[in-house]
């Protein structure tokens, strides 16, 4: 029997210094059924040479200007046609054996309609340093509370028309916001497999240090999902909105800790990686 068809949309925008690995783990994944796409948002460093390299193993891809990361992962979903369909940025990449890990779940467990996995954190360099659990249950789902790594979520490509994609006016946390549309409709499944590796270095969104635009961007697009979820908070964060994120952050960390402990599943959050 034919494997379900797996979509891999890769936004890509002058990440010549990594983009090559990421193409590779996906092909190198060996997985029979695969589409996979790549949206470039028209680099000037070596990504394009490196792209064509592959340009034989791609279903599809295009460079040119575009409105943003968000933006390119749209105009990927667009195209997608497989089953399963889910994105990679362009310096993260998946371990070995993830799309057929996640074609066998998906196939045994027929009410899932969208999966995460465990996430390994890498340096520059490709040293895995530490490994990180989803954590999620209804209640956290329910209240934009759960914890959920984009690299290693797959779904249903379904979803795209039931609930839509995400949002291209958030540029930090347009996974999480989209996310936690998604949970109000469909519980989350864990897979406790490591599926993804997430490169962290200087040039990495995520890594953006305290008072920089991207912060701001991000506490911006936190309380917007905070309001839209918690409107009994609506008074405090338009008056106090550093101080009522502090304060969410906090019982967000405690709830996740309080259901972790419930489901008999207490464990470190993240195990070093000898």
């Amino acid at each position: 029997m034919e494997k379900l068809k797996i979509s891999i949309v890769t936004p890509s925008y002058n990440q010549g210094q990594f983009i090559e690995e990421t193409i590779q783990s996906v092909i190198n994944q060996n997985y029979e059924n695969l589409e996979y796409i790549i949206i470039d948002g028209g680099s000037t460093d070596s990504t394009l040479e490196i792209i064509k390299k592959y340009e034989n193993k791609l279903t599809f891809w295009v460079s040119e200007k575009d409105n943003g990361q968000t933006h390119a992962i749209n105009k990927g979903f667009e195209m997608v046609t497989g089953d399963i369909i889910a994105w990679i940025n362009s310096d993260d990449v998946y371990c070995e054996g993830a799309l057929h890990a996640v074609s066998d779940y998906f196939e045994s467990h027929s009410d899932c309609q969208w999966l995460a996995g465990n996430l390994l954190y890498m340096e520059a360099n490709g040293h895995v340093y530490i490994r990180k659990y989803p954590n999620s249950s209804n209640w956290l789902e329910k209240n934009a509370m759960f914890s959920v790594y984009q690299p290693n979520v797959f779904l249903r490509k379904f979803i795209l028309s039931t609930i839509g994609y995400p949002r291209e006016d958030f540029h930090m946390t347009m996974d999480y916001e989209w996310f936690c549309r998604i949970a109000q409709k469909y519980h989350l499944y864990i897979v406790d497999k490591d599926l993804a590796k997430f490169r962290y270095h200087s040039g990495s969104k995520s890594a953006s240090a305290p008072n920089t635009i991207n912060q701001h961007i991000y506490h911006k697009e936190a309380i917007m999902i905070i309001l839209k979820y918690h409107t009994k908070f609506a008074w405090y964060i338009n008056r106090f909105p550093k101080m009522t994120l502090f304060i969410w952050f906090r019982i967000e960390r405690l709830m996740r800790m309080i259901v972790r402990i419930q489901k008999n599943e207490l464990r470190k959050c993240t195990d070093k990686i000898c």
